[in-house]
């Protein structure tokens, strides 16, 4: 039975709300606030539970407001593993919608710093807890201080494990990465230019995707291109993965829906390409949340069939 675990090392708590209109210098009344437990490797754990399958969230937890953070998933019963640190958590997230033009705010803080001791507890952590077969999430931005050696470090003790590894991380990151064993990798363009090293012409991705799969250890690829889809690149050639039509009211957490999406997918032993329309479908659901709202388990199943019929209407295949 395979065993999933998300990794997130900078968490947060996610604040939403909303405001009539946004102007400067003036005091604005705010909705009531919602407050929900996030970074990328938590909300995919979130989005996992949504769709019905059990994960593990492994995640450093600090001082502070750690322990509301932690209060916040138990709520949702989703099943953690944090390792205690010495850094205070004090990274909230507001994102703010506002009603007069719809438009939504995001102001980012920066996460807690962890020391090198610290990440070597939390290697050893995993690999104390992967087994052959398992499946690792790594997902979200780095907090300060954490550069890409330990993915590499981590993707080296994950392959000898013989577990499986996700990742979703920007794109300074990726470029870093091409030479690594890696599954399954989850770029939106800007990323992946980061990664290749040059911009991209759109007309080209497939053919661009290709010749860089063909150069690198990564196994599978799939860019996301928000409302257009995705592009799978790996051992099933190259293709397009249409996008279905729907309401957008937040794009929040879209991206880690998606690679929920597609972790459900290989659990359930899918083919690659399948499991990239399933990335579509979820990150797709998500957008038709409000605030920080992950996607619901009727809206996903429901445009899982729109893509795949999408894709049978619209084969598109690159070399």
């Amino acid at each position: 039975m395979t065993t999933v675990r998300t990794l997130t090392l900078n968490p947060v708590i996610d604040l939403g709300s909303g405001v009539s209109s946004i102007r400067p210098n003036q005091k604005l009344r705010c909705d009531a606030p919602s407050f929900e437990a996030g970074g990328g490797g938590v909300n995919v754990s979130r989005a996992l539970k949504r769709l019905g399958q059990k994960s593990t969230a492994v995640f450093p937890l600090g001082r502070g407001l750690g322990g509301f953070y932690h209060h916040l998933l138990e709520t949702e019963d989703i099943v953690c593993e944090p390792m205690g640190i010495k850094a205070r958590m004090q990274r909230i997230n507001t994102n703010v919608r506002e009603k007069e033009s719809g438009d939504q705010y995001r102001f980012c803080m920066p996460g807690m710093e962890i020391t090198e001791n610290e990440l070597g507890n939390l290697q050893d952590l995993l690999s104390e807890d992967l087994a052959a077969g398992d499946l690792l999430i790594m997902s979200g931005s780095l907090p300060p201080g954490v550069s890409a050696d330990f993915i590499t470090r981590l993707s080296g003790s994950v392959a000898d494990i013989g577990a499986r590894l996700i990742l979703d991380a920007p794109g300074e990151v990726l470029q870093n990465l091409a030479g690594t064993s890696i599954d399954w990798v989850k770029p939106n363009l800007h990323e992946l230019q980061r990664m290749i090293g040059h911009e991209l012409d759109p007309e080209n991705l497939e053919q661009e995707l290709a010749s860089f799969l063909n150069q690198t250890a990564i196994k599978h690829i799939l860019l996301t291109l928000g409302d257009k889809g995705a592009i799978y690149a790996g051992k099933e050639g190259v293709h397009r993965v249409p996008a279905p039509k729907v309401e957008k009211v937040s794009t929040v957490g879209a991206g880690d829906s998606a690679v929920a999406g597609l972790v459900l997918g290989q659990i359930r032993e899918e083919p690659p390409f399948t499991s990239a329309q399933w990335a579509v479908a979820a990150g797709s659901a998500t957008a038709k949340t409000p605030g920080t709202q992950l996607l619901n388990r009727n809206d996903f199943e429901a445009l899982r069939e729109t893509v795949h019929e999408l894709s049978q209407e619209n084969p598109h295949a690159g070399s």
